[in-house]
């Protein structure tokens, strides 16, 4: 595949591992039961954005790079794409660093007393959070590294814009009762056939009356 037409792979890419990323978080990643003696064994569901707020900020910056991307060029684009890179790093770390620790610790966020007793059981959203982080992390890389040959956003409207110019001109000639045709033809073509606007006119050819005709006369 070559750079350009990894273009809207990659911008494809971005979005959907963005929106992953944001829709994994807000899922329960602990479930608890909890039961101190004193009141009714109460469950508590954590999801994975009360955990890590910052890994759902993170997602957000995946979906806002897509068009991000595609409205920048140069060097703003490898800056772009090294801040893309530094946030897949960051929901990377989050959930790795879920996956080595129990549920108990997940549960700090919630107020829980220290003599209760807590039961835990936690969710796999952290496997879809790590493997969505380094897809958009393999897109940051790729947007570092091919990013300046893509084209903007705006390179390609002014493109479409060049192209639609001549045929809207041709209809506002018409809306003006011109004829849009006589503008179109080079000079080249009236040295070519010559200047009939210069020309002498031909006079029409006279003929002689025959013998027949001067007897009648």
């Amino acid at each position: 595949m070559s750079r350009l037409k990894a273009y809207p792979s990659i911008l494809l890419l971005l979005a959907i591992s963005g929106l992953l990323v944001v829709w994994s978080l807000s899922q329960p990643w602990v479930s608890a039961t909890i039961a101190d003696g004193v009141l009714p064994v109460e469950k508590v569901v954590v999801t994975g954005s009360t955990i890590y707020p910052l890994a759902v900020a993170c997602g957000w910056i995946a979906l806002a790079s897509v068009l991000a991307v595609a409205a920048i060029r140069g060097v703003a684009r490898v800056v772009l794409g090294v801040v893309v890179v530094l946030a897949a790093l960051g929901v990377l770390a989050n959930a790795l660093g879920f996956a080595l620790s129990p549920g108990r610790d997940a549960l700090t966020q919630t107020s829980i007393s220290a003599t209760a007793q807590v039961s835990t059981s936690t969710s796999q959203w952290w496997i879809v959070s790590a493997v969505a982080a380094l897809v958009f992390g393999y897109c940051g890389i790729a947007t570092i590294r091919w990013g300046r040959t893509w084209r903007t956003l705006s390179a390609r409207q002014d493109g479409n814009a060049a192209a639609d110019r001549p045929a809207r001109s041709d209809w506002e000639a018409l809306d003006r009762g011109e004829d849009p045709t006589a503008e179109q033809l080079p000079s080249d073509d009236h040295a070519a056939f010559g200047d009939f606007s210069t020309a002498s006119p031909v006079k029409p050819a006279t003929m002689a009356p025959n013998k027949e005709d001067r007897d009648d006369i």
